[in-house]
């Protein structure tokens, strides 16, 4: 009879401390979840401005071809 007053004060223990461990375990999750989405956010936007600058150099190149034509056709 000892053991299972025992037994069955340990389990007590324990529902008793599960909700603030449920709370913490779900707390370090959210903030878990949260710094993948942003690292993920933070990676598209640089790969983003990589694509954009390739672009925009593409365009200062033709601009600069068409504007050399257009000053030998003119001389």
């Amino acid at each position: 009879m000892p053991a299972n007053q025992t037994q069955l004060e340990t389990y007590r223990q324990k529902a008793e401390a599960f909700p603030k461990e449920l709370e913490e375990a779900i707390k370090k999750s959210r903030e878990e979840g949260i710094r993948e989405v942003n690292q993920d956010a933070k990676v598209k936007a640089d790969l983003f401005e990589q694509e954009w600058e390739a672009t925009k150099q593409s365009y200062e190149l033709q601009i600069q071809s068409l504007e050399a034509k257009n000053q030998k056709q003119t001389e």
